[in-house]
């Protein structure tokens, strides 16, 4: 399994908001799953933040785009298995 950060758009009413969340792949490249809560940067030292920083806009820049209504049916598709 693979996973990479992406940019996650959620229409809230009239609002847009845009994350990042981590997607997790299954062995065909398809979306398995995703975090829930979108994630942060985070380590242990400024170099590891501005590493993961790196990670995440390097990632969000070349992936493409998700949407939480299309991740949402996905779950649902899924789970009627």
């Amino acid at each position: 399994m693979s996973w990479s950060y992406r940019a996650v758009k959620i229409v809230e009413g009239d609002e847009e908001v845009w994350r990042v969340h981590e997607v997790f792949y299954d062995k065909k490249g398809r979306i398995d799953k995703w975090t829930v809560d979108p994630i942060y940067a985070q380590g242990d030292s400024l170099e590891n933040l501005k590493a993961d920083l790196s990670m995440m806009l390097r990632d969000v820049e070349t992936g493409p785009v998700l949407y939480m209504e299309e991740l949402e049916r996905l779950a649902g598709r899924e789970e009627g298995k």
